[in-house]
């Protein structure tokens, strides 16, 4: 286990999880890019599997892997099969198991992000889906950030968790070198701060200006 992992471990470990499960436009966006067939579902950085559950009640047999104790002990609760594993090593799990692998807000996360994609083509059954969600360094509210000479948000920070930034050029270049085709791009929502910690919320009309970059593709 390398340094960065036992830092994500850490800091996932520390924080609290809830009950609650809020749908925001990030999960929204995701839950119309799943694919509407029943199958094994694999959620890589499950967290305390909150959006597992939702897979779950779509009658999919989710499976979810993290790096947090304390999370994967939430997402038991919630009825996922759960295993502690590090995602920077081989998956535990065969060739072409799942159905769709979810990777959400997780790329960002990983030294070597390029091996977990590799992993994740591994893992997909033929014509599988996988579906990813990363923060966009290049969203349309970062701009008025640095316009104003604050920080970019969910950019990598000295004391933060994030070790890498994406864009919807750079994903799509990573997904295309490990092989997968028919990549759609689609985004969460636009938004412009006004405030601090208040946005004006615009509809996701140009992908690559979005907060999140919500990624489609199959194997």
């Amino acid at each position: 286990m390398n340094d960065n992992v036992k830092f994500q471990e850490k800091f996932y470990n520390s924080r609290e999880y809830g009950d609650s499960i809020k749908i925001d436009t990030r999960v929204k966006a995701v839950l119309k890019m799943i694919p509407d067939v029943k199958g094994k579902l694999l959620d890589i950085g499950c967290s305390d599997g909150k959006i597992s559950k939702l897979f779950s009640e779509r009658g999919y047999n989710v499976y979810g892997v993290d790096i947090s104790v304390k999370a994967l002990k939430k997402a038991k609760e919630r009825g996922i099969e759960v295993i502690r594993a590090d995602i920077t090593k081989r998956l535990p799990f065969r060739d072409a198991k799942f159905d769709v692998v979810f990777c959400g807000e997780v790329l960002e996360h990983v030294l070597d992000p390029m091996s977990l994609l590799k992993e994740i083509y591994r893992v997909l059954k033929p014509h599988g889906n996988f579906i990813l969600t990363v923060p966009n360094i290049c969203m349309l509210k970062n701009v008025f950030l640095i316009l104003a000479g604050s920080f970019p948000c969910y950019a990598c920070i000295y004391n933060g968790p994030h070790v890498r930034d994406y864009n919807k050029k750079i994903i799509v270049e990573m997904l295309n070198e490990t092989r997968f085709r028919n990549i759609k791009v689609r985004g969460d929502r636009m938004s412009i701060p006004y405030a601090p910690q208040k946005d004006i919320s615009l509809p996701p009309i140009i992908p690559r200006f979005c907060d999140y970059l919500v990624v489609r593709c199959e194997k």
